[in-house]
């Protein structure tokens, strides 16, 4: 396993999809909707053709409606039934009425996902509103970023913490101005900027997941290319609050934090560990770009072999239904691959069963070559040749269509007024961030 040079962008991010969250399984949460509902900001121009593009990657679609510039909110349960996410950027007034809140609290407790984007005082008005009524937690603030922060232990300023939804993220955009996050019981804290303003977060209870950030300029184009961390980070957010992928925790086994593994013909890989416990089902998945043929071979706690496959086209997956707990183990193995070697991304999907109740997410239905039986039975000797064509599987109902969505275009740009900083921080940098006084 020697170090090697390529497979990272420019900013020391893992190229490709295969290290983004669920890499190799987007048929889980594949035809799935996100709404992302923008209020009224005056100045900035968001990614949006990008943004559409990630999302057609994960096979998602994106579609994006833009506060009337009349005020109000425009969200009705009707629209809403259409997609299986919100992302909703707020703005400096609040816009959502009670009912819409309790429509959009009842739209989480449903099984659906919710992503609250705010910024500097005063843009969480809306924020703050949905914060509160569904993890208790709310933002304030009015601070500088403009850093990137890097992964790092938890609680530390300018990093933030392993967890799915910095999965293959290596650096991260904080966004031009910033505010911070209340770190309220129920709610985890993924990173801290530079100087320690919680700006990542994320809820789970009880089948809601929610998604806080305090730092939507990052959703601007101008920001987007800032670091290419942002891109994998979205794309983790869109796969970790999909209905699809309830109740699936992954877990990246060759992680691409300092360098890419690879394989030769004819050698195996270091021998990578996972933790089973109460789980359906475990599949391992290999990912490669390039033309060769990778195996890999799944080792239950006792050692005995548990499943085994190859395949000259990526991904290779391999599957043990009802595995049991303890500690297993997976090898990566180069059965025909260039003379330089391949590079590869492994990772883990555990099924845990009681964990997606009421989500309505679909089910894994692997391919009949790589289902192995419960490691008490007897491992059958299985020949190293291509998994079958996998069999479809089973869709989600389709959602009631959409009505029409007038998508009105963001207010032009124009520059925020400067204002005094507000004491007793008279240091702070003020950006332009910040409305005009009365």
């Amino acid at each position: 396993m020697a170090r090697v040079a390529g497979g990272f962008d420019r900013f020391g991010n893992p190229e490709g999809r295969a290290f983004d969250l669920g890499g190799g399984d987007e048929d889980r949460v594949r035809g799935e909707s996100i709404l992302l509902y923008i209020c009224k900001v005056p100045d900035g121009v968001y990614a949006e053709q990008e943004m559409r593009t990630l999302m057609a990657e994960r096979g998602l679609q994106l579609d994006i409606r833009h506060a009337s510039a009349s005020g109000g909110c425009t969200l009705d349960a009707q629209l809403l039934a259409g997609y299986t996410q919100l992302w909703y950027v707020s703005g400096d007034l609040p816009t959502l009425s009670d009912q819409q809140v309790q429509m959009i609290v009842d739209y989480v407790r449903s099984g659906n996902g919710l992503a609250i984007w705010a910024d500097n005082e005063p843009y969480y008005a809306d924020a703050n509103l949905l914060a509160r009524a569904l993890t208790g937690s709310s933002f304030s603030g009015n601070r500088m970023g403009d850093k990137v922060m890097v992964p790092g232990p938890p609680d530390t300023a300018g990093r933030f913490v392993e967890h799915q939804l910095t999965q293959g993220v290596n650096n991260l955009y904080e966004g031009i101005t910033i505010c911070t996050i209340d770190p309220v019981p129920g709610i985890t804290i993924l990173g801290k900027s530079h100087d320690g303003q919680r700006c990542l977060g994320c809820f789970e209870r009880e089948g809601q997941r929610v998604v806080l950030d305090a730092g939507f300029t990052k959703l601007y184009s101008m920001y987007y290319h800032k670091s290419a961390g942002l891109g994998r980070y979205l794309s983790n957010i869109a796969f970790w609050l999909a209905r699809g992928s309830r109740g699936v925790e992954y877990e990246l086994l060759s992680p691409g934090r300092s360098e890419i593994a690879s394989v030769k013909k004819g050698e195996k890989s270091k021998e990578y560990r996972f933790a089973v416990s109460g789980a359906a089902a475990a599949t391992c998945i290999v990912q490669w770009d390039g033309k060769a043929t990778l195996g890999v071979t799944v080792r239950a706690p006792d050692g005995s072999v548990a499943g085994r496959g190859s395949s000259p086209s990526s991904p290779l997956r391999v599957t043990v239904l009802t595995p049991t707990p303890g500690t297993w183990s997976c090898r990566v193995e180069g059965v025909d691959v260039p003379s330089a070697g391949m590079t590869y991304a492994a990772k883990v999907a555990l099924e845990i069963p009681s964990s997606h109740s009421g989500t309505g997410r679909r089910p894994v239905v692997p391919s009949e070559v790589d289902v192995y039986p419960p490691t008490n039975a007897p491992c059958p000797s299985i020949p190293v040749t291509p998994p079958a064509a996998p069999r479809p599987r089973p869709q989600a109902p389709a959602p009631p269509p959409r009505p029409s969505i007038q998508v009105t275009p963001p207010a032009a740009p124009r520059p925020r007024p400067q204002a005094p900083a507000p004491a007793p921080r008279p240091s702070i940098p003020v950006t332009p961030h910040t409305p005009p006084k009365p």
